[in-house]
């Protein structure tokens, strides 16, 4: 069973009412993010608020909005950013990115997307919600970025490194074009599972490199130590 909250260095993410608990993916979406200059910065499936609360320590001036289609999520994603430094600048939002009308557009947009497919469904129906690509679509979400940022904004993704290629292809139609992309290995031996995508509105060389979080002997890398060096409270 996983643990009822997750104790960071500057605030604490309770995740006991939340689908999808605190992982590595959303971590490391949380740190790699380029939202240096960023003013408003949307987030879109936020889950316990993780992501968030990680851009908000990161930038300290920016104004996040975070929408969540599960109410119970939502509403512990609030109470985690009500408890941390930065309540002021994160507004968490209930509802379906499909149809909700946001006010403006975004300079910065990042998602951890559902994307597990129908065959590998598991019993919990809320983590489906949180997990499958049913309710968001990668076609759906890029269709909504392509709406939302702002021409010099980049949008950045976390998805399975199988998907990739379908991915950027999806994204060309809609006219965001690939500018980095961050190959994750669990380990330097192991097969990818995971990818950090960046696109842009406008076409730029590819930005290309490899990142290892656990070394052959199962202890953090020291790229992953200088990563979350300002985030977790322990790193062996």
């Amino acid at each position: 069973m996983a643990n009822s909250y997750f104790q960071f260095k500057k605030f604490t993410v309770y995740q006991d009412r939340c689908a999808m608990k605190v992982g590595t993916d959303s971590v490391l979406l949380g740190a790699m993010a380029p939202i240096e200059g960023a003013n408003n910065i949307l987030d879109i499936g936020t889950g316990t608020g993780i992501i968030a609360l990680m851009l908000a320590q990161r930038n300290d001036t920016a104004k996040i909005t975070s929408i969540e289609i599960d109410k119970e999520a939502s509403m512990q994603a609030v109470e985690n950013v009500v408890a941390s430094p930065w309540e002021n600048r994160i507004n968490i939002v209930t509802g379906d990115f499909n149809h909700y009308q946001f006010p403006q557009k975004f300079d910065s947009i990042v998602s951890n997307p559902p994307f597990f497919t129908e065959d590998l469904k598991c019993y919990d129906p809320l983590r489906n919600m949180a997990r499958h690509t049913d309710l968001l679509t990668f076609d759906a979400l890029l269709r909504g970025v392509h709406l939302l940022l702002l021409d010099t904004g980049l949008f950045t993704v976390i998805i399975p490194s199988s998907q990739v290629q379908s991915f950027v292809d999806t994204a060309y139609v809609y006219e965001l074009y690939l500018s980095s992309q961050i190959t994750i290995y669990s380990k330097p031996q192991k097969v990818s599972k995971r990818s950090i995508l960046v696109f842009s509105a406008t076409k730029q060389p590819l930005l290309q490199e490899a990142f290892v979080i656990h070394s052959d002997y199962g202890t953090y890398t020291d790229e992953f130590k200088v990563l979350m060096h300002d985030f977790y409270l322990r790193l062996v």
